[in-house]
């Protein structure tokens, strides 16, 4: 065995001017949402802004705080290096503490608005698309961690899970959501409503044809609330289930009315086809999963593997900015 060669695993070649050429499309996509949202008439969105409004008017107006804070997702600067950046765009800048204050109390609404105009845009024209399910964890606030590695200090470290959906094709995430560490974002329950609001993100003529995701989402109530969608789960299920379905085809004793029974549920269907594994796979191309483990990499390679914010309304908050940041370069 030790003096066998192993196969070698050929891998399609990287079409880098391809590569490099998407890279620099990416940079001005960011750089026209950039020139969008400074040029628009200031006087008339702030008279909107200020209509009704009880104490004193705003002066900066949320078009230009949303500009400032995507140059921030995007840079990672803080936000006094933010400050001296705004005055690229204006002569009058808001300080950084009011910057702080405008970015944690810019409405989700707005934000989850503005995110679901890009992504219905990247949809569009699309009759359907798959999308990839997965979580991942992020630390918040990660002041503390080079102290702790000079003092060798040791403590319990907070976390959250961002939860993901993304377009195979286009790499937009449909839907990002912020979750508590203990939540199950596989929950028949949270999952359902995950699946709605991606609906609601992409074109109204587009349809989802697969939702691909690891075994955490394999769960009846899962298979059954996909097939009632219309969808097809692309999951793998537990191997005792699949175990239990082969011994149910190869037995003898077994009725016809209870191996109807058992055929009833999508899942048990689904776990007699996983019996032959690599056949399920390339028959439902499970391997393109793999692809959203390299999307949340690039994402987090981009804004950074924390949170800066410690509030959990603010969490939410950065996230979105940075996933419209993200979906802006995907237009």
């Amino acid at each position: 065995m030790g003096n066998e060669k192993k196969k070698k695993v050929r891998r399609t070649p990287i079409d880098w001017k391809t590569y490099n050429k998407e890279l620099v499309r990416r940079g001005k996509n960011i750089s026209n949402a950039i020139k969008t949202l400074k040029s628009y008439n200031v006087k008339e969105e702030l008279e909107n802004m200020n209509k009704n409004k009880n104490g004193s008017p705003f002066v900066y107006t949320d078009r230009f705080v949303i500009l400032l804070a995507v140059i921030k997702s995007i840079t990672g600067l803080s936000y006094r290096l933010t400050e001296g950046f705004g005055e690229l765009f204006s002569d009058n800048v808001m300080n950084y503490s009011q910057l702080c204050r405008r970015i944690n109390k810019m409405p989700i609404e707005i934000l989850e608005s503005i995110n679901r105009n890009i992504t219905k845009s990247i949809t569009k024209g699309k009759d359907k698309i798959d999308v990839i399910m997965d979580g991942t964890g992020v630390m918040i606030n990660s002041t503390y961690v080079w102290i702790d590695e000079k003092t060798g200090t040791k403590r319990k470290r907070d976390w959250r899970k961002l939860h993901f959906v993304v377009d195979r094709k286009s790499k937009a995430i449909l839907l990002l959501e912020v979750i508590n560490k203990h939540k199950n974002e596989a929950e028949n329950e949270s999952l359902n409503e995950t699946m709605l609001n991606t609906l609601d993100n992409i074109d109204d003529d587009t349809e989802i044809d697969r939702a691909f995701g690891d075994g955490l989402y394999d769960s009846y109530n899962n298979f059954e609330m996909f097939e009632a969608a219309g969808i097809e789960l692309v999951t793998r299920i537990m191997k005792p289930s699949v175990a239990v379905a082969k011994s149910k085809i190869e037995s003898k004793i077994i009725s016809d009315a209870a191996m109807h029974r058992f055929k009833s549920h999508i899942r048990n269907r689904t776990s007699i086809k996983q019996i032959h594994w690599k056949k399920y796979v390339k028959e439902h191309q499970y391997g393109l999963r793999s692809g959203v483990e390299g999307i949340i990499g690039a994402f987090k390679r981009l804004f950074r593997e924390y949170a800066s914010s410690k509030l959990d309304e603010s969490i939410v908050r950065e996230f979105l900015f940075k996933q419209i940041t993200w979906n802006i370069m995907r237009l």
